[in-house]
């Protein structure tokens, strides 16, 4: 049985459960997000400090900034977490079904820890490198001003998004190079940036 988080007209900022580990997110107003079966909401509310505080206990590493989400918009997490925790729940309907799941649910976490590994030097995730730019003086206020001063609409849009909802950043994506030149940074620079911040 699934269940809904609706943000009404407050952004609200959450974290869910599948009984073995955290998922934290943010669902902004007027928006709804869907908690799938298998799913429970471990803790909700609308002030960002308490949301951090909150991740924390649950051992997670929260976001940084109010207006950017860790992992709410991100369904390559989400879905293989609540596809693995249904198919865990039906092992025990028989020795030959249970041995057949336990090869689907291999097969599952194998494909999800590809998906999302971090390759350093070449992709970071989206928390290492907020992080790297924080520990290096650079606000991140700073990248949407980079961002909204891009003249082309749907290059600056398309960035955005890029910027905001991708899981990973890769080095070789031509907006990074773009970033890179406005704040004044070399490719050596982005190089160790790449390197430093995968092992943040």
């Amino acid at each position: 049985m699934s269940s809904e988080i609706r943000a009404g007209n407050q952004r609200i900022y959450w974290i869910i459960s599948n009984g073995n580990g955290y998922i934290d997110g943010v669902t902004d107003p007027n928006l709804v997000t869907t908690v799938g079966y298998g799913m429970h909401i471990y803790w909700l509310g609308i002030d960002f400090q308490e949301y951090q505080n909150a991740c924390v206990m649950a051992g997670i590493v929260p976001s940084t900034s109010p207006d950017i989400p860790t992992t709410s918009d991100n369904p390559i997490i989400l879905q293989p977490l609540m596809l693995i925790n249904n198919l865990s729940q039906k092992l025990d309907e028989s020795a030959e079904q249970k041995e057949k799941m336990e090869i689907v649910i291999t097969d599952i976490e194998t494909k999800l820890d590809r998906v999302n590994s971090v390759i350093p030097g070449q992709r970071i995730s989206a928390r290492q490198a907020r992080l790297w730019l924080i520990q290096n003086g650079v606000s991140l206020d700073d990248i949407y001003s980079v961002i909204d001063s891009i003249e082309d609409q749907l290059i600056r849009e398309s960035i955005k998004a890029e910027w905001e909802y991708a899981p990973y950043i890769e080095r070789n994506h031509a907006w990074i190079s773009q970033l890179t030149v406005v704040l004044g940074l070399s490719e050596e620079d982005l190089d160790r940036a790449f390197q430093e911040a995968s092992l943040l």
